[in-house]
């Protein structure tokens, strides 16, 4: 489904207001809520299965493309030196 949300935004907004007050009109503050409530969670769930659906993202530092981190670099080469050294430890 392409995105019809460029320029249009505003009239959306319009149009959801129009619709909760037309859905509004004749009901108790509790049916009111009710419905809100209903709306809220449909609204949510779609969210969640729109995110779903996008690619999944890799962190910036997994990607090959870009720029080095001394301060990561370094972290990572700590560690390393670190863990032989236990693995020499254990061995002797």
């Amino acid at each position: 489904m392409e995105n019809r949300m460029s320029g249009g935004g505003t009239s959306l907004l319009l149009l959801a207001t129009l619709v909760s007050i037309q859905l509004s009109q004749g009901r108790t503050a509790d049916e009111t809520d009710q419905l809100g409530t209903f709306f809220a969670a449909v609204g949510s769930n779609l969210a969640l299965l729109a995110a779903s659906q996008l690619p999944p993202q890799r962190p910036a530092y997994m990607n090959e493309k870009s720029a080095p981190c001394p301060m990561r670099d370094r972290g990572r080469l700590e560690l390393s030196k670190k863990a032989n050294g236990l693995f020499r430890q254990e061995a002797a």
